[in-house]
């Protein structure tokens, strides 16, 4: 069950697989480059027709030249204009291009090109196979849109129609060879390619492509670009074959040759579609991949961690603690260490390992490629880890998948590493860079460690054709990396590594092998020697970083924590305490003392008892008066009864009841009533008294009690109050003992901190952790240490040299991996039949031999076709900021953990899909708010900056961006160019690594002087577009100057943001008469003169910005000022001097030119022009008294 995460993905990607659908692909480049070399021909649809149906359409061109031999032909099927394509895009869509988009669409090419519909290849002998022919999607998507509508496009529709071409595409192979016989009856070859059968493929392509008619008869309806090359007087094919021959027989059977017909149908203008579909089709089964996830995602997997807040200089620090360090270095100068944010780079990515998707945000200059050798070395390193744990090479080799192919022990795969660009000369120049013994630092130069030193050499020599000798200042160190990619590439490491080149001399054989003569001439040190010298060399590098770590934690508590500072205020403040405790100690004795003397009697309590006996004594006092008054009473009336007793009548008054009987019974009975109410008043009076003597007796009991308290209350809180002030005092005097020890260790850490420091002289560390972002510590790093940079290059050096002892122990003949190395040539040729497991195994081979390859995203999916998702340890991929996000799809995805590094700053994506189709498209797609996915807002490097946890939030264009983490120490550019770039594309956040003024003169080589960078004002009106034919004149009258005095064209690059402004400064200096007949004029314009994007990645000393525009196309310079990225891109080309030339009054308004404008002098065309100062010794000596003067 597909989930949401799932869902976004497949979203995405099925997004960008329509848009590539639209790619064009462009046949104008090819059909140049063989107009150059006289190859090609074409014809209409006409003369197709009239051609002799019986002829191959090759016997109907003109004969190959003597001194070539012919190796094929492509034929390009229906040409037609790329203008085309925006037309029907605006046809269906009925949408107008803005004028900010009509600019975009010229800098993109999208209109001035040439495509088509197929291709098919001819091989020597012009045999053809039909089914191999390769579609261009384009026009298929183009006549479905017309027809159905964009909704229409999808993958399944196009394996369809693409299926159905197949068939028909059969039944016209049959058909052809079924009625296609010469007058003499004898079969025609069916493999020939008539005119027929042209015309056939061609209507087959109008069906197919729902009868999208391109082709407005304006061009051809076919392209035919012949191949050959110069005859070779002796041809050594044979050599070559016997020696591949004899390699093999070390591991085990021949090669087979992969001669199947292709399952899918070739896509020719898209490099990414079919991986795109088949990367959709593993999602929708279950399949994932971490690093594509991520990458889709576009938002971090933990909190942001801005490196440029108060936290984030901290966090700084503490990744750049020695113990995440990288034991492996280059070999490069000990003295020169990686800055601050490239060492924090490189640890972040080894440190967050589960963080499957990295970037730098490396702005020109920076230092990207110096901090991707040290992570190559340090792959190295943690790879020779696992060797060194062998006790036999073999046992590296674990299983056997037939073949003779082994497959590595797991814990020596994941360490492959491809560096992939869009830029093909980006990513062969970090590869053929690498193994140079220039790429090396001067100590290491002299051989001190190399790696298949005799092959790496081998291979140069195959691949330039000619001899690198180990004299020469091109010799190579290693076989670090190749080029890899396309198959004239893969050719090339093939016979580099399985033939020794065929020009070397007898004496010279030494100095070059192939692996089969390494192999057998091989007198290094053994595996066992290599691994003990791998082990000591990692004891001392462990040792070192050991000291520099304790370093870092003594600096940090000593120094950033102020440990010792914050210990002696403690210490004061409990002495302080001790004090003030002791004196509350004796008052608290003093108030228990006086306590305990306090008479219990005298105590003054609350009133409430007070009251409650005064009332009782008084009732008390009162009853008892009353039982004194009763005894009174009661004597009153005994006496009054005993009298009147004595007056008691007779017997017969009683029996007759006389009135005198009556009376005394009266007077009797009322005086025992008198006497029985006294006695009744008694007895309640008797309770009321006892009640108020017991009422009395308990508040006089409480109140004692309640003085009693009080007492013990006030001694035990005098008691509590002293034990409470003596529990401080032993407190605080622990305290202040435990306080004292840490002072008495922090002085003893301070002593070892000032004895480790004394072991690194060089060391400069932060007294608070944001000096980390002052310039010196930007450009020097942290735990600068000479020897300790040493030791690591030197184990990266015996890392090496364990990797060269076990490949010459595990290819011995008859060894496990010989028939490894023997399958792999045939594999990188594309020859062999395996299963996915034999590939992966065999790349994994490959890389134990060459640690880094490199290819572009164009070549990606077809070199490791067969390759799974996670199969690759590491990608890198350089240029990111000019890579569309689709192009790095299929290399994330074959990949466990990426790096990207870039600059979105520089020349954005060329993406050459109509603007209009692609919003189109994107509107369809229906994103969520937080999904950017159009290759015109986005690049590679954009989408892994937002997934990255590590970088900082920056403001571009007004907007709050977050990109990777950033390098800031720039080494290219001088001022003012690095002043003014530095304050358009990067918030002044970077740093000039070199501020020596004397570096802004020329070196002693330079044949001119031009003084310093200035604006040179020249207006002018337009003829075309926004060409002005004053500025070129002021361009054209300088080389002249230049070439009179020097004698040569100079070396420097002429810019400028438009294309046709670079077309006609090309055509008038062609037609220069003072310049005809300087040497190399032709190719120096097509090198030195050009567009914005044709310099991306290239630097030279000066640079001409050549800016054009008049009032009347003022709009394009707006759009050409509305993003910082083209005078970003033009001013850090130039390492010394840049020179605009254009008229201030159109372009000193506009955004970001402003800023050069306020920084660069204007200067008028004849101080131009008479600034040109050849470099005398005059002049010498003027700099070196300028110099003594700073």
């Amino acid at each position: 069950m597909m989930n949401a995460s799932s869902n976004r993905e497949l979203s995405i990607l099925s997004f960008w697989h329509t848009l590539e659908f639209f790619t064009p692909f462009d046949v104008k480049q090819k059909i140049e480059t063989a107009q150059e070399e006289g190859g090609y021909r074409s014809f209409s649809i006409d003369e197709l027709q009239e051609l002799s149906k019986e002829k191959s359409i090759f016997e109907h061109i003109q004969g190959i030249p003597s001194d070539k031999e012919y190796l094929g032909a492509t034929i390009y099927l229906n040409l037609f204009s790329n203008s085309k394509i925006s037309k029907t895009i605006q046809d269906i869509l009925q949408e107008e291009l803005t004028e900010e988009e009509k600019y975009a669409q010229e800098i993109m090419d999208t209109d001035d090109g040439i495509t088509c519909y197929a291709s098919l290849e001819v091989d020597q002998n012009n045999a053809l196979d039909i089914q191999k022919i390769q579609l261009s999607t384009l026009p298929w998507a183009l006549g479905l849109s017309s027809k159905e509508g964009f909704s229409a496009l999808n993958s399944e529709r196009f394996k369809q129609d693409c299926q159905l071409l197949k068939e028909r595409l059969s039944s016209i192979n049959q058909w052809y060879r079924d009625t296609s016989v010469l007058e003499d009856n004898e079969s025609v070859d069916e493999n020939e390619l008539s005119p027929a059968v042209l015309l056939e493929i061609i209507d087959s392509l109008n069906q197919w492509s729902y009868a999208y008619n391109a082709n407005d008869f304006s061009y051809p309806i076919i392209g035919i670009c012949l191949r050959w090359k110069k005859k070779s007087a002796h041809q050594e094919k044979s050599k070559d074959k016997n020696a591949l021959k004899a390699y093999r027989k070390d591991g085990g059977d021949s090669q087979e040759e992969d001669d199947s017909i292709l399952d899918e149908i070739g896509i020719l203008n898209s490099f990414y579609a079919q991986d795109i579909h088949r990367i959709i089709s593993k999602i929708g089964q279950g399949y994932a991949n971490e690093a594509l996830s991520s990458y889709l995602k576009m938002k971090p997997n933990k909190v942001c961690k801005d490196l440029y807040s108060e936290q984030g200089d901290e966090l700084i620090w503490q990744v750049l603690r020695p113990k995440y360090w990288n034991r492996g270095r280059w070999l490069s100068e000990p003295a020169h260490g990686l800055s601050l944010m490239q060492q924090f780079a490189v640890n972040v990515f080894f440190k967050e390992r589960e963080q499957a998707v990295f970037s730098v945000n490396g702005p020109p200059g920076t230092g990207k490629t110096t901090l991707l050798r040290d992570i190559f070395a340090e792959n190295i390193v943690q790879r020779a880890m696992k060797l060194a744990e062998l006790s036999t090479p073999e046992e590296a080799l674990v299983k056997n998948l037939s073949n003779g192919i082994y497959t590595l022990k797991p814990e020596l795969t994941g360490f492959e590493m491809v560096v992939a660009s869009s830029n093909n000369a980006a990513v062969e120049n970090i590869s053929r860079d690498l193994p140079k013994q220039q790429s090396l630092g001067k100590m290491y130069q002299e051989g001190s460690y190399t790696y298949l030193q005799t092959v790496a050499r081998n291979l140069v020599t195959q691949q330039s054709q000619k001899n690198i000798m180990p004299s020469s200042g091109e010799d190579v160190w290693g076989l670090f990396s190749c080029a890899l990619g396309k198959k004239a590439n893969r050719n090339k490491v093939v016979s580099g590594l399985y033939f020794r080149s065929k020009n070397i001399h007898k004496d010279e054989e030494s100095f070059y092998d192939s692996l089969r003569t390494w192999r057998d001439n091989y007198h290094g040190v053994s595996f066992i020697q290599a691994k003990k010298a791998f082990h000591k060399q990692l004891e001392l590098v462990e040792q070192r970083l050991s000291l520099l770590d304790d370093c870092f934690d003594l600096h940090e508590r000593v120094v950033l924590k102020n440990n010792i500072k914050q210990l002696q205020q403690q210490y004061d403040e409990y002495k302080e305490n001790l004090q003030y405790i002791e004196k509350e100690i004796g008052i608290a004795q003093e108030q228990l003392n006086q306590a305990t003397q306090i008479e219990i009697a005298t105590i003054q309590i609350d009133d409430r008892f007070a009251t409650t006996i005064l009332n009782a004594e008084n009732h008390i006092q009162r009853y008892q008066a009353f039982l004194e008054d009763c005894d009174v009473q009661k004597k009153h009336w005994e006496h009054k009864i005993k009298s009147e007793e004595c007056k008691k009548p007779g017997f017969f008054a009683k029996l007759f009841r006389t009135q005198d009987y009556k009376a005394y019974q009266q007077s009797l009975g009322e005086y025992h009533h008198q006497l029985a109410q006294l006695y009744q008043k008694e007895s309640e009076c008797k309770v009321s008294l006892q009640r108020y003597k017991q009422e009395l007796q308990s508040a006089q009991h409480g109140q004692q009690q309640e003085k009693e308290r009080l007492y013990k209350q006030a001694v035990n809180t005098a008691k509590s109050y002293l034990n409470a002030y003596k529990q401080q005092y032993s407190d605080c005097e622990q305290n202040l003992d435990r306080v004292t020890k840490d002072l008495e260790q922090a002085e003893e850490e301070r002593q070892e901190y000032k004895s480790l420091l004394s072991q690194f002289p060089e060391l400069k560390l932060p007294a608070s952790y944001d000096e980390l972002r002052q310039n010196d510590f930007q450009i020097s790093g942290l735990w600068k240490d000479e020897r300790l940079n040493h030791e690591r290059s030197s184990l990266f050096g015996c890392a090496l040299q364990l990797h060269e002892a076990w490949l010459a122990e595990v290819s011995k003949k008859n060894g496990k991996f010989a028939g490894n190395l023997a399958k792999l040539s045939g594999f990188l040729q594309g020859s062999a039949k395996l299963t996915n497991e034999q590939i992966l195994s065999l790349w994994q081979s490959l890389f134990m031999i060459v640690p880094v390859v490199s290819s572009t995203f164009a070549s990606f999916a077809n070199q490791f076709q067969g390759l799974d998702a996670g199969s690759l340890g590491y990608l890198f991929i350089d240029e990111a900021g000019q890579a569309v996000p689709q192009a790095a799809v299929g290399a994330i995805w074959r990949a466990k953990r990426v790096m990207v590094v870039g600059d979105p700053i520089q020349i954005e994506p060329v993406f050459t899909a109509p603007i209009p189709l692609v919003r189109h498209l994107e509107k369809i797609a229906r994103f969520t708010e937080d999904v950017t996915a159009s290759p015109l807002d986005v690049s590679v490097q954009v989408l892994a900056d937002k997934c990255n946890d590590y970088g900082a939030n920056i403001t571009q264009e007004g907007e709050a961006k977050w990109i990777g983490s950033p390098l800031r120490v720039h080494r290219r550019c001088l001022e003012p160019m690095f002043k003014i770039a530095n304050k358009i594309a990067y918030e002044e956040k970077m740093i000039l690594s070199e501020t020596d003024p004397s570096k802004q003169w020329p070196d002693k080589k330079d044949d001119f002087h031009l003084g310093d960078s200035a604006w040179v004002q020249v207006e002018g009106q337009t003829v075309s577009r926004q060409f002005v034919p004053e500025q070129a004149e002021v361009v054209i009258n300088m080389l002249i100057n230049i070439v009179n005095v020097t004698g040569k064209l100079p070396e420097l690059y002429i810019i400028t943001p438009f294309k046709q402004i670079k077309h006609k400064l090309i055509e008038q200096v062609l037609a220069s008469v003072d310049l005809k007949g300087v040497k190399g004029l032709c190719q120096w314009c097509n090198t030195r003169i050009g567009t914005v994007h044709t310099f991306q990645g290239k630097e030279e000393k000066m640079v001409w910005f050549v800016l054009g525009c008049d009032k009347t196309t003022e709009g394009a310079a707006q759009w050409a000022a509305s993003k910082p990225n083209l005078l970003n891109v033009a001013l850090t080309r130039a390492k010394r001097y840049v020179f605009l030339i254009g008229d201030q009054k159109i372009w000193s308004n506009k955004p970001y030119f402003k800023d050069a404008a306020k920084e660069l002098p204007q200067i008028s065309i004849d101080e131009f022009l008479l600034r040109l100062n050849p470099l005398t010794e005059k002049l010498s000596e003027e700099r070196h008294l300028a110099v003594r003067s700073l």
